[in-house]
């Protein structure tokens, strides 16, 4: 997983959000930080929240492909793998469930996903 400082060129970008740890996941691809940002705002409409609130998706995996089919061929073999795979891949890159798409925009707040379900967001103060 490449973290880098956002940009609007193409990179193409393989990406996993999520609202919780527990899934379901929305893995897809993006041209570029820019708009794996904006796929975020469409994810929390199709994402399940905690207690029937909805928590923003964060994008929690992302690997920059270098071009489109790359990072198409990448998504849709992510997407084929069962949750508790692509939780594993999560888990092995993130374990802290970091906002990996605030922290590449350079955000000064980066939240993560708690734990346990049920519990609010916390800010991940130390990276």
């Amino acid at each position: 997983m490449t973290v880098a400082a956002a940009s609007n060129t193409s990179e193409w970008l393989a990406c996993i959000y999520a609202t919780r740890r527990e899934g379901p996941y929305i893995v897809t691809f993006a041209e570029n930080y820019e708009e794996m940002d904006a796929l975020r705002k469409r994810a929390v409409r199709v994402l399940p929240g905690d207690c029937g609130i909805t928590q923003p998706a964060l994008v929690v995996w992302y690997q920059a492909c270098g071009n489109e089919e790359a990072a198409v061929t990448l998504a849709n073999k992510i997407n084929h793998l069962t949750v508790l795979w692509q939780r594993g891949l999560i888990e092995s890159a993130n374990p802290q469930w970091v906002d990996l798409g605030a922290v590449a925009s350079g955000c000064p707040v980066v939240y993560a996903i708690p734990t346990e379900e049920g519990f609010p967001y916390y800010q991940a103060v130390q990276l």
